[in-house]
């Protein structure tokens, strides 16, 4: 049996929290003065699966793939929303599977989905026949003073870290505190922009973690889990954090899994 790759992805699709739009990218039928039978069901037609990338960051389109067989002897057509769940709930969204089979022939059709605003485990559905696959939603990794956007249109960048023996802190703390003898200071600089105009909620500055090696160390601040609120335009905050002395920037890493809700998103700078 002859086989034929076809990959039709949906152009333009926004991101998860943006709006977009996009098309198939599939051929239209062949005028042939005979209308082309579309399997929406599929009939005559013969899907094998659906296949899914194992994870995928938060923030980022990702690609699925079904195959279609034609055993008849008729060129037919494939068309397909395409669905995804997130615990009870189906939502469609921005992408279609569709394209001609020829008679004989398997064809594999693509699609590019918006990706996911929150971390966690989704299944993916062709509507017409019911296949499905599943995906895990993962923290985005991202360079220092490259930028991430909250599932409420905020901006987060951090910019990374320098190095100290004391730290004076912010505000009106004008006391130098000198860390333990085999711990140092690490300022983290993050940037919080908020394009709305308007003062916004923001998760508690405990959410960042700096990370050093497989180690985890909690910002050093009395008022770590308290609510922010971010005004409109942006903040500029230091965090700080109480690392190991011989810790290098090439060691540094700020994790951040903030919730909002029920639910996490999630990036890590590095």
């Amino acid at each position: 049996m002859n086989r034929r790759t076809v990959l039709s992805l949906v152009a333009g699709v926004a991101l998860a929290g943006c709006g977009g739009s996009g098309s198939s990218g599939s051929p239209e039928p062949t005028a042939t003065g005979t209308a082309i039978p579309t399997a929406a069901g599929p009939e005559g037609l013969s899907v094998a699966g659906l296949k899914t990338p194992d994870t995928v960051p938060v923030n980022t389109l990702y690609g699925v793939v079904t195959e279609v067989e034609n055993p008849t002897e008729t060129l037919r057509r494939f068309e397909s929303g395409v669905s995804v769940q997130s615990g009870d709930e189906w939502r469609e969204v921005d992408a279609t599977l569709s394209g001609e089979v020829p008679a004989g022939e398997t064809v594999r059709f693509g699609a590019r989905l918006p990706g996911f605003a929150f971390l966690g485990t989704y299944e993916v559905r062709v509507d017409a026949t019911g296949e499905t696959g599943s995906v895990e939603a993962v923290p985005l990794d991202l360079g220092f003073g490259e930028s991430f956007r909250t599932p409420r249109g905020l901006s987060v960048r951090v910019q990374g870290g320098t190095f100290a023996s004391t730290y004076t802190g912010g505000g009106e703390n004008t006391t130098a505190r000198t860390p333990p003898a085999d711990r140092q200071w690490a300022v983290i600089t993050v940037q919080v922009g908020n394009p709305t105009g308007e003062a916004a909620g923001f998760p508690p500055y405990g959410a960042f973690v700096a990370v050093v090696g497989d180690e985890r160390y909690g910002v050093a601040v009395a008022d770590a889990d308290d609510s922010v609120t971010i005004p409109g335009d942006r903040r500029t905050v230091e965090l700080p954090y109480l690392v190991p002395a011989d810790a290098t920037s090439e060691e540094l890493s700020v994790r951040w899994e903030p919730t909002y809700g029920e639910r996490r998103t999630g990036a890590v700078w590095s």
